[in-house]
């Protein structure tokens, strides 16, 4: 099956602003710090400014060879006042569906600059949006920046993969993550997040486990685990075809399924 390109959700032109997360813990952080192969790895939902500080310590103490964020956002995004926060479109989060990834960086590049430049923002939540509520918090803007901005520096290496929510990654981004699994030197960790930690994330990490282990593990086998480590089956829901994200779950299984018969047969 190939990947299956979602619509825009219908209110796309004027996502609102919507707080992802303040906390200074990193929320869903899904890791025992085990090596997968050659690497260590994690993954959590969006982390704020004081949750990054707290990831890139504990990462660092360990001295990993390189130190990569893998950012699976394709929708809007960014920190301002040290809070993570997004532009969320109502339904399925598809606010960016459809552009290339340069234009979903570039859209996303003008709202923060239309941010940094505002004294005051209003910004909601996810459940406001999704209800149709109006209305929200007036934030006084302090400080604005992106998040290849926050974390890139000479320690870590951010590498933006954009994936539409609830999908898998597109043939360009799956040949690109191949690339990085491949050039990076052993004992590399690697940090994937998406928006809240579980479909994009668990897909990116059962994919690395699979480039490593087809060969010698059964495909049920690395979901199985993929699920118990970060508490998201990527098997679920995939014949619930009452819900609108239903064709791109049962996509995205069937794409996992796909590249590790390719792997296998090496």
């Amino acid at each position: 099956m190939s990947y299956r390109t979602p619509a825009p959700s219908p209110d796309a032109s004027f996502a609102r602003l919507v707080l992802d997360s303040d906390v200074p813990e990193v929320p869903r952080l899904q890791s025992s710090w085990q090596p997968t192969g050659a690497f260590t790895t994690s993954g959590s939902a969006q982390f704020s400014m004081a949750g990054w500080q707290q990831l890139h310590a504990t990462v660092i103490q360990r001295q990993p060879a390189t130190f990569v964020v893998v950012d699976l956002r394709k929708e809007s995004h960014g920190f301002i006042n040290g809070a993570a926060i997004s532009w969320y479109a109502a339904g399925s989060n598809w606010g960016c569906a459809g552009l290339s990834p340069a234009d979903a960086e570039e859209l996303e590049r003008l709202r923060l600059t239309i941010v940094s430049n505002s004294p005051e923002v209003t910004v909601t939540t996810k459940t406001q949006v999704q209800l149709g509520a109006p209305g929200g918090e007036t934030w006084q803007v302090e400080q604005v920046c992106s998040e290849k901005r926050l974390v890139e520096d000479d320690d870590v290496r951010y590498v933006r993969l954009p994936v539409d929510d609830h999908c898998a990654p597109d043939a360009a981004a799956l040949n690109a993550l191949v690339e990085l699994f491949d050039s990076l030197p052993a004992g590399s960790h690697l940090h994937f997040h998406c928006r809240g930690g579980k479909g994009r994330t668990a897909t990116a990490l059962a994919l690395l486990d699979i480039h490593q282990h087809a060969g010698s593990t059964p495909f049920a086998q690395i979901i199985e685990r993929q699920a118990i480590s970060t508490g998201y089956a990527l098997d679920g829901h995939v014949h619930d075809t009452q819900q609108p994200k239903f064709p791109h779950l049962r996509a995205r299984l069937e794409i996992l399924k796909q590249f590790h018969a390719d792997r296998a047969s090496r």
